[in-house]
């Protein structure tokens, strides 16, 4: 796709995106019958409650619940998406009327299970003239609660064949979502235990990846894993914060933490989500531009989070700017994730499924705080459960990446150790040469002692020029890839076989205790040509000459044991072919091996 309709694909996709988050509203109020009088029996389901519920919006904004006004026209039945009044800038008044049916009586719980909501005042008359009132809310103290629980509740002691009146006020800076149930205290001990198992399987989630991301970055030191461990961590904030438990058993009495820690987490998890996205598909190399603007809109929720920790902006202003760049990483990304996945790339088809699911559940979101959707159990958890899943695929990116990184650098591990082996091995023989020698004798020449001596033999092959002028050059290749054969079986593992080149050899062998076991390799040296040589239905024979020095007593220096086995060999040359010298200094003649 060419990359002008890229990006007003890309474009498309924004703007539809921004029409669902600003220009969607809740359906037109439409004129309703007043409710029924709630019957409330031995038991009473969510569904009938808010059926019962009459509301009253567009209060100003300083509304009490002692102030609420008495004109009764203004209070209309709850919409019909159960629990949710959508975005309300201004309080809101709840009225619920029951009257106790046979079998009804006795303690009850009432519940408001959404823990984001900012204040919440709530008052109770029975016919028998008593009013208990609660102040509530998560810019309250927790330890003022009725109810030590997650989850906003007050008990109630009701009167067999009584009526109540509940009446409340709620704000919010988000969206007005009043999941309000009567429950039996057991029922809603339950209920508050199963949430709780929930958000600790899910907090127990987030932190086996964020334990993982933090020891692979550790390993690997990319800036990778840190951005995705800073998108984790976010993420648990959040959640934990949002669905109550962090005021509940972390930060309770600090006000600060329970009126900004939610925001700031978010904004977190949603900055460092642009950065993962740009380092994951290597924007900087494959799109300069869309990765300049990946890191600028992470800078610009940096700033936000800065001046709304700071106090310098308001919950609303760092909400908006939380809420119109949240679909921005996927927006902006998804045609080069596209194409990267259409290419084979199996981390960007990683990032398109979890941006599927995600998306998915972020619509889902989206609609519920738009007061679109009934809050349930799915409703309320799914953007909690696609963020897990994106989550996890970001995991299964990250360990694909690291597997293609591993495997790039075993290749690139055997690519070196081949051209070591090709720069070291002598390419007929494949024996060491020169350089291989040298990088292999040394370490073992620097060790040795009087003890523990070194052998270096050098070979040069005597009657070796006539094969090669009468039988061609193959032929004398092949008695040398023969010989460098025999030589190796003639030897210890640990001794060293190494082609100088031509018809030169070199043996390096040790540790040996005496002179008489370097005689003893001598002699097993020679022997090696005392058989013919076959090539090609030819028998061939040939002759070796060698001279050899031993260290420390010659020298420990590589070069200076070969020149010196170099003389000894010319030695022996001139002393008639076949043998085995050694080296001796002064004018004595070398110490000869017999053939």
């Amino acid at each position: 796709m060419p990359t002008a309709a890229r990006v007003r694909w890309a474009w498309a996709w924004a703007w539809a995106w921004l029409w669902l988050l600003l220009g969607l509203v809740g359906t037109p109020a439409r004129a309703e019958p007043p409710p029924a009088l709630l019957q409330l029996g031995p038991q009473v389901s969510a569904q009938a409650v808010w059926q019962a519920l009459r509301v009253r919006t567009g209060l100003p904004d300083d509304t009490r619940l002692a102030a609420l006004p008495d004109d009764p026209a203004g209070w209309r039945a709850a919409p019909a998406t159960q629990g949710n009044l959508g975005p309300q800038p201004r309080p809101v008044a709840l009225q619920l009327d029951w009257v106790v049916a046979p079998g009804g009586g006795g303690a009850w719980m009432l519940e408001i299970d959404y823990p984001s909501l900012d204040h919440v005042e709530l008052a109770l008359e029975g016919t028998d003239g008593q009013r208990h009132t609660w102040t509530l809310g998560d810019h309250h103290r927790y330890s003022q609660r009725a109810v030590a629980s997650r989850a906003f509740a007050v008990p109630l002691l009701l009167q067999e064949g009584q009526r109540y009146r509940l009446t409340g006020v709620v704000r919010t800076t988000g969206s007005m979502i009043l999941p309000i149930r009567l429950e039996r205290p057991e029922a809603f001990w339950l209920q508050e235990s199963r949430e709780q198992l929930l958000q600790g399987s899910l907090g127990g989630a987030l932190f086996c990846l964020l334990v993982y991301a933090l020891s692979q970055g550790r390993a690997l030191r990319e800036a990778t894993h840190v951005w995705y461990s800073l998108n984790v961590l976010g993420t648990a904030v959040f959640f934990f914060s949002y669905q109550g438990l962090g005021v509940q058993h972390l930060w309770g009495e600090v006000d600060w933490a329970s009126q900004k820690l939610t925001l700031l987490a978010g904004l977190m998890g949603l900055g460092s989500a642009f950065m993962y996205v740009d380092a994951v598909l290597e924007l900087r190399q494959r799109s300069p531009w869309l990765s300049r603007c990946m890191r600028g809109l992470a800078a610009v929720l940096l700033a936000t989070l800065s001046l709304f920790a700071l106090g310098l902006l308001d919950y609303r202003g760092a909400h908006v700017v939380n809420v119109l760049l949240s679909p921005a990483p996927l927006l902006l990304a998804l045609p080069t994730a596209w194409r990267l996945a259409r290419a084979g790339d199996a981390a960007a088809r990683y990032l398109l499924v979890g941006w599927a699911v995600f998306g998915a559940c972020a619509m889902c979101f989206t609609l519920l705080h738009r007061g679109l959707l009934p809050m349930g159990f799915w409703t309320g958890h799914a953007f909690q459960f696609g963020t897990l899943v994106e989550l996890m695929t970001w995991m299964m990116m990250l360990a694909t990446r690291t597997q293609a990184s591993k495997t790039a650098g075993e290749l690139a591990a055997r690519e070196r150790d081949l051209l070591a082996t090709i720069a070291h091995t002598d390419a007929l023989t494949g024996l060491l040469n020169r350089r291989g020698l040298q990088a292999t004798a040394e370490p073992l020449l620097a060790h040795c002692d009087a003890g523990q001596a070194y052998a270096v033999f050098l070979i040069d092959l005597d009657h070796f020029k006539p094969i090669n002028d009468q039988h061609g050059h193959d032929a004398g290749d092949a008695v040398l890839l023969a010989l460098g054969q025999r030589l190796k079986a003639s030897v210890r593992s640990q001794d060293v076989v190494a082609r100088l080149g031509g018809d030169e050899f070199v043996v390096l062998a040790g540790p040996l205790a005496s002179e008489a076991d370097a005689a003893a390799v001598a002699h097993k040296l020679l022997q090696t040509v005392a058989q013919p040589f076959e090539v090609n239905g030819l028998s061939l024979a040939l002759g070796m000459t060698v001279g050899y020095a031993l260290a420390p007593q010659d020298s420990t220096a590589l070069a200076e044991l070969l020149k010196r086995a170099d003389a000894a060999m010319y030695g022996g040359k001139l002393a008639g072919r076949g043998g085995a010298q050694r080296h001796t200094a002064g004018p004595a003649a070398p110490a000869a091996v017999p053939p």
